[in-house]
Order: structure tokens, then C-alpha cells, then sequence
């Protein structure tokens, strides 16, 4: 009996904000990461939210409370966004660390080589070589930062 309710309740798709149904004119969209009754909003519906806490908090406004990802929306679908979705499975995010310590141990090759050429030969070019794999390091952290959606989960303490 509990089971047909789940199962009953997973059918219904219903707004998260109005309750409202889907409709030709309003179609219900899933635009971030929730599931069961928190899937599904009306675009109409998330963009006057969105405007609402843009006066609230405005750092919020494109991240969902509930599961604190982005949201995408046909309008906003960027390549972060979607890169972070596939990057949610574990298989890959295995291997995305086990790439990451591979590179790890090249870098540190590569900046002890390329450290003895500049020792040895004094070459501008070996010191532009060492700076670049390092900034290029530094953008892949950094990117992969804001595809965790690690920046959002910080807000700004108001005291009133």
C-alpha cells in the first residue's frame, strides 16, 4: 500500500511553487538536481522567484535551495553547468581524481626539469614554460571549483 503511494506520488508532476499541473502554455521544466515533488517548477514560476530573492540575495537567485545546483533552464544552459552533471557520476569522478594525482606527479617532473634547464642554461623560455603549466593547473582547479557549485554554498552573514 505505502509502495503504490510512492510509486502514485512520483506520477503526479505538479509545481513546487504554484502546485499548478503541466500545461501546453505552462510546461513544467526540471532545472536543477531534485527529485520526487521538488523536480518540477514552471519557468514562469522560477523566473518570479528568482526575481524575488535577486532583492534578497542575489547570489542565490540561480542556485535551487534544495540541492544547491544551478539551475538550467533553456535560456541559461551553460557548459559549466552541464560539464557538473556528468561529472556527478562516481565512476567518473574516480577516475577524475586519479587523473588529477597523475597530473600532479608530471607537474612535479616536469617543474624539477624544467627548474635544472633554467639552472643550467638561464632560458627565458624553460621560466615561460614552467609559468604556463602552472597557471594551467591553477585554471583547472579553479574550474572545476565552480562546476562543484563550491562557490554558492557561501553566503554573506547580514547582521540586522
Amino acid at each position: 500500500m505505502k509502495e503504490d503511494k510512492l510509486s502514485f506520488a512520483s506520477l503526479i508532476k505538479e509545481c513546487r511553487f504554484c502546485f499548478g499541473s503541466d500545461t501546453t502554455l505552462s510546461p513544467l521544466i526540471s532545472p536543477c538536481n531534485c527529485k520526487g515533488t521538488q523536480e518540477y517548477i514552471h519557468l514562469e514560476c522560477l523566473s518570479k522567484w528568482q526575481r524575488i530573492q535577486i532583492n534578497n540575495r542575489p547570489w542565490s537567485s540561480k542556485i535551487c535551495s534544495v540541492c544547491r545546483h544551478p539551475y538550467m533552464t533553456p535560456g541559461n544552459r551553460n557548459i559549466v553547468s552541464a560539464f557538473s552533471n556528468i561529472v556527478r557520476h562516481p565512476n567518473i569522478q574516480m577516475l577524475t581524481m586519479i587523473l588529477k594525482l597523475i597530473s600532479i606527479f608530471f607537474l612535479i617532473i616536469y617543474t624539477k626539469i624544467l627548474c635544472n634547464f633554467i639552472l643550467s642554461l638561464g632560458g627565458p623560455v624553460a621560466l615561460l614554460l614552467l609559468l604556463l603549466i602552472i597557471a594551467s593547473f591553477i585554471v583547472i582547479l579553479i574550474f572545476e571549483h565552480i562546476s562543484n557549485n563550491n562557490i554558492a554554498r557561501f553566503e554573506i552573514r547580514r547582521d540586522n
